[in-house]
């Protein structure tokens, strides 16, 4: 069982989360939910975002709190090569966005914020699938 996230590490997330989003999620139409259940999201950042940026519904925050899937890992995937990376600033943040594979069939995206918001995304079977979900969910970090 994943290590579950201390109150502080997740109300952090959960401020950065709105400090760096709030202006993106108003400027933008919504795409379809990048997943509907806590077992479709790598990490419990990834969920938060999708919560807050309204791709993920409400369900993922059960006992509505605030907080989407405590129970999924902080951690941050090391595994693998990376294949493609970009930056960019949003006023005083620099996002950096990354393609990484571990296999043919096993590529997953990397995103760092200078402030700390850093999470990968659950693997895609292909790195034309995992740049397709960077450009649907992701792209707008870098506009």
């Amino acid at each position: 069982m994943p290590a579950q996230p201390s109150r502080t590490a997740t109300a952090l997330s959960l401020n950065l989360i709105m400090l760096l989003a709030a202006p993106l999620a108003k400027a933008q139409t919504l795409p379809p939910y990048a997943g509907t259940q806590c077992f479709h999201f790598a990490t419990q950042p990834e969920a938060q975002w999708h919560y807050y940026m309204g791709t993920a519904p409400a369900t993922v925050d059960a006992d509505r709190d605030g907080i989407a899937c405590p129970a999924l890992t902080q951690g941050i995937r090391q595994e693998g090569s990376r294949i493609f990376s970009n930056q960019a600033n949003r006023r005083t943040e620099r996002f950096t966005l990354e393609v990484w594979r571990v296999s043919t069939t096993d590529v997953y995206l990397r995103i760092k914020s200078s402030s700390g918001l850093d999470f990968t995304t659950r693997s895609f079977p292909s790195d034309r699938e995992a740049r397709e979900h960077m450009r649907t969910y992701y792209q707008n970090l870098l506009n």
